[in-house]
């Protein structure tokens, strides 16, 4: 004997409306886990990006990514300039280790940006930065923005823009007080008496 199994439309619906919501979970966490991977982005940019052999030249990393590492690696005759990086300390979330070529920057919570100079070749030519940004946790990615450099010996001189000096406000001058009045002169000598005239005619 086989029972029939009946199942109220109310339990029915109470089932599809479960299903379809573990669907749209299933759906909504891969796109969000994406969202947050794109969002995950490191940009560089040089100034300047055009340097005399030897010159010096300002990399600003800018980025999204929190706490992970960025890995930059230079061109063959750039170097790295000591003691350059902009906010090296633990206590400010950037650290930086200098193998060769290889600029390896720790980030912990660190600031959106930060800056490092590095001296460029002595070879005319065009030159290509390349770097990676890897978050804890997600995949890593090409650091994006500008990745060339050119060295010409007729490239534009940069020179720093000297900081003005402060103008000191709230300042009055007050005049000095006036000086006493000089002696009176000796009297200059009388003069002779002039030759008398001829009288006139009657």
């Amino acid at each position: 004997m086989v029972r029939s199994m009946t199942i109220s439309q109310p339990l029915l619906l109470a089932a599809l409306g479960v299903l379809g919501l573990a669907l749209a979970v299933g759906l909504w966490l891969p796109g969000r886990a994406g969202a947050q991977q794109a969002s995950n982005t490191a940009e560089r940019s040089f100034s300047p990006a055009q340097v005399m052999p030897g010159g010096e030249v300002e990399v600003t990393i800018t980025h999204t990514i929190g706490s992970g590492v960025i890995i930059e690696t230079l061109p063959t005759g750039f170097t790295y300039v000591d003691e350059s990086l902009a906010d090296d300390d633990p206590d400010k979330g950037v650290t930086l280790s200098v193998s060769g070529q290889v600029l390896t920057f720790g980030l912990a919570n660190s600031p959106s940006s930060f800056r490092y100079r590095v001296t460029a070749s002595e070879t005319e030519d065009t030159y290509t930065f390349e770097g990676r940004a890897r978050p804890f946790g997600a995949t890593a990615s090409d650091v994006g923005g500008d990745t060339e450099v050119t060295v010409a010996a007729d490239a534009p001189e940069v020179t720093p823009t000297p900081t003005p000096s402060p103008t000191p406000s709230g300042i009055i001058t007050v005049p000095g007080p006036r000086g006493s009045k000089g002696d009176k002169g000796d009297p200059g000598e009388k003069g002779e008496p002039g030759e008398k005239g001829e009288p006139g005619e009657k």
